[in-house]
Parts: structure tokens; sequence; C-alpha cells
């Protein structure tokens, strides 16, 4: 019997999907994974040729998109192809992924909507309840929770940076009424501010303390902003004097300025500016 080679096999099973898709019994379907972005755009030139004759369409998949309906190794860092019936479910996919990153970043991709996205990832590959179920419950190999990549070794919940002062009442001032920080710990000697979710800054009576700070030049606090000119506008009508007004780093692709706050501490300003910087500090949708 003459062997069928590996290529050969992956252009078949690209027909069966379409000819699935044509008659109505899916409406999105994947290719054959591969590591190698040159190898998917050869399987490309005959995905198109099929598409064609079947009256589906097709475009290219990169990175992957992993969940726990698939093992994570079959998809993480891979090149595919997507196939669909229509525009409108290709939109659904691409939807799905946006809507995983958008729970990663915001701490939020784990338990029931870790599940559900695994889950509709499955009804939008027409696959039934039932296989859904048994797929995800015979998955071994899942993504690592992120609960673990974000927090390492610790179980932390949240960061807060203490600055030590003599004048405690001038610092707080400088938070509270100059920055508009909210005081969410009043621990006398101590006062913890919010930032951000998750980010704290502490302002502590030097002399009462762990930490004795003989110097300020060692710290620098650093607040992230997504419009640091507007943010600078903001602070200069709050009587803020910069040292450095916005300023655009090439290097590291930000927008920073520099003032010193109470008793010599450096604060900066910044603002992200890659794509990819902007989902990590912002969102998904940045």
């Amino acid at each position: 019997m003459r062997a069928v080679d590996s290529f050969s096999k992956v252009v078949g099973s690209m027909s069966t999907f379409n000819e699935m898709l044509s008659c109505g019994a899916k409406n999105v379907a994947l290719g054959h994974p591969t590591s190698e972005a040159s190898l998917r755009d050869e399987y490309m030139q005959h995905a198109q040729l099929i598409c064609a004759e079947r009256g589906t369409q097709c475009c290219k998949e990169d990175g992957g998109f992993v969940t726990d309906l698939f093992p994570a190794a079959m998809n993480r860092g891979k090149y595919n192809i997507l196939f669909y019936r229509e525009e409108k479910y290709r939109d659904m996919y691409f939807a799905l992924k946006e809507r995983k990153a958008q729970l990663v970043a915001e701490g939020k991709y784990a338990g029931v909507e870790r599940y559900k996205l695994a889950y509709d990832f499955g009804l939008l590959l027409s696959y039934s309840h039932e296989a859904i179920e048994r797929m995800m419950a015979q998955n071994t190999d899942l993504e690592e929770s992120q609960e673990n990549q974000l927090q390492g070794l610790l179980d932390v919940r949240g960061q807060i940076s203490f600055l030590y002062f003599d004048d405690l009442p001038a610092a707080c001032g400088f938070f509270g009424e100059t920055l508009e920080l909210p005081l969410v710990c009043d621990q006398g000697w101590s006062k913890i501010y919010h930032t951000a979710p998750g980010a704290y800054v502490g302002a502590v009576d030097r002399s009462r303390g762990a930490c004795k700070a003989t110097t300020r030049d060692g710290v620098l606090t650093s607040l992230v902003v997504k419009n640091a000119e507007e943010m600078y506008e903001r602070l200069i009508a709050k009587g803020i004097e910069f040292e450095r007004p916005p300023k655009y780093s090439e290097a590291l692709k930000i927008r920073s300025m520099m003032f010193v706050g109470p008793e010599g501490y450096k604060f900066e300003v910044e603002e992200f500016l890659s794509p990819d910087d902007r989902k990590v500090f912002y969102g998904a949708n940045e």
C-alpha cells in the first residue's frame, strides 16, 4: 500500500474540515498547528484553493489559542490556519482570544471564567456538550494557572512601597491632597494610600519605622498612567514642579517625567507606549 506523506495528510484533513463547513456541520475549524511559520504558509497556499472550491474562508492564526479544551503544548506558540463559514464566526473566534487576554490582564483568568472560556471555545467548534466536558476532564496538559504565573512562591495579593519621613503630616498632605490618593489604612505613624489595584504607597514616621532611611537617592516611586501629557497638566495645576517634563524614550518605549516630592524622594510618572506593554499595564483593549 502506498504511504501517504505527512504534508498530504494535513492537506487532506483541511479538505475534510472545509466540506463540513460548506454543508453547515461546523462554523469554525482549525488546521494543523506547527512551530514553523514557513510550513504554515505552505499549507495556506493549499487552504486558499480548498476554500475557493468549497465556498469557505480562511485566515492565518499566529501564536495559538491555549485553553483547557486541548493540551497546552498543542497550541502554545504555534502557527495555524483558521477556517470559517462566515466572517461573523471568524470574529467570534478572535473575540474569544481577546476575552482571554482581557481576563489575564485583569487577573481573572481562573476558576469559572477560565472554564467558561474553554467551554465556549468548544461550542464555537460545534462540539457537543458531552464532548466538551469529556475533553476537558481528560486533558492533563493544562496551562500554568495565572495565580502561579503572577504570584510565584508566595500568595501575593498586593504590594506596598513604604517611604520614611521626618515630617509625616507634610508627606500625608502631599499624598492625600496634592496627589489625591485615597487613604485606605491609618495606623497613626504609618499611613497607606491606594495607587492602583493591588498597589499602595505607605508614608511612615521615620523615628518609629523599621527603616531609618538615611538616604533618599536609592528610591524611585514610579506611577504608571495612561496619558502622561494629561497627567502632566493636572500636576502642574496642583503646584508640582518637575525636574524633567514629559520625555519620550525610544529605547524603553515610554513617555515619562520626574519630580521631587517631600524630603527629596523622587517620583516618576510614566506611560507605556508599545502595544504589548499597554496590554500588560492597561488591559487587553488597549
